[in-house]
């Protein structure tokens, strides 16, 4: 029985590529319209962008985060007083340090998602060429170490 039914499955398709292929052989195909091409590369051009920004968006949220811990370990290694044991200083100065290379890594993912959202722009016309990395550092004046 379960034969009939992949059996029975398979004509559905064979009728379905067969009035898909009738159709499109007495018209024109889609590729045939320019409307069609430019509507459709319009469409896939914008939404190239829109991941790229939901990327950097993403990204630089991850870099705020990981920015404010990093501002909170050093507000508790300042408020270390002399009466607390040795090892907690030095397991939160670990955890300054784990947390520094994290935000380094994400901000090194955040200017590649910049350049890729520049280079998408670019390659769609909507902005002037791309920038150096040196040039995307210098223009970020928000981090401080």
């Amino acid at each position: 029985m379960s034969g009939q039914r992949r059996k029975g499955g398979g004509r559905r398709e064979e009728r379905r590529k067969d009035a898909f292929t009738s159709s499109s052989s007495s018209s024109s195909s889609s590729s045939d319209h320019p409307r069609w091409n430019k509507y459709f590369y319009t469409k896939k051009s914008e939404e190239k962008v829109r991941q790229a920004q939901a990327a950097l968006r993403k990204i630089t949220s991850q870099a705020e985060d990981a920015m404010r811990c990093v501002q909170g370990l050093r507000l508790q290694i300042e408020q270390q007083t002399l009466h607390d044991p040795p090892q907690m200083l030095a397991d939160l100065n670990s955890a300054l340090e784990r947390a520094e290379r994290n935000l380094v890594g994400i901000l090194c993912k955040q200017t590649g998602a910049e350049q890729r959202l520049q280079q998408v722009k670019h390659e769609q016309g909507l902005e002037s060429p791309l920038e150096s990395p040196d040039e995307l550092f210098a223009s970020d004046s928000s981090i401080s170490f």
